[in-house]
């Protein structure tokens, strides 16, 4: 199962090199640039490039550049949008401890021998 939301803004591939714990703040991280991108009517490509979130979810000094970072719409490019990713990246930096995120085993993880073959018989009668 993927995690794609309504408009599949998010997709598989963006997995790619993420732990389980960073994939899942890169999804909080996007969710929060959706939220700012509708409150600003542009698209989230226009608010927050997808590769910064990227990288913040890995590493959350790369906030200390906020200011200065391309490719953030300028209108948020400020503290207070800052202090609210700082927040969202405590928060479910928590989260994903309690729910046992893994932050060294890959988000995208290979198909076992099982699911494998599930999925090869799916494919064979359609």
């Amino acid at each position: 199962v993927s995690d794609f939301d309504s408009n599949n803004i998010i997709k598989e591939k963006d997995k790619k090199d993420l732990s389980e714990h960073e994939w899942f703040l890169f999804k909080k991280l996007m969710d929060f640039r959706e939220n700012l991108a509708e409150k600003y009517n542009k698209p989230g490509y226009q608010i927050i490039k997808k590769e910064y979130l990227n990288e913040i979810a890995k590493d959350s000094r790369k906030l200390m550049k906020w200011q200065n970072t391309r490719g953030i719409y300028p209108a948020i490019r400020n503290k207070d949008v800052k202090d609210q990713l700082i927040e969202i990246l405590k928060k479910f930096s928590s989260e994903a401890d309690n729910l046992n995120l893994s932050k060294t085993d890959p988000a995208d993880k290979p198909l076992s021998k099982e699911e494998y073959k599930v999925l090869q018989k799916e494919k064979s009668e359609t």
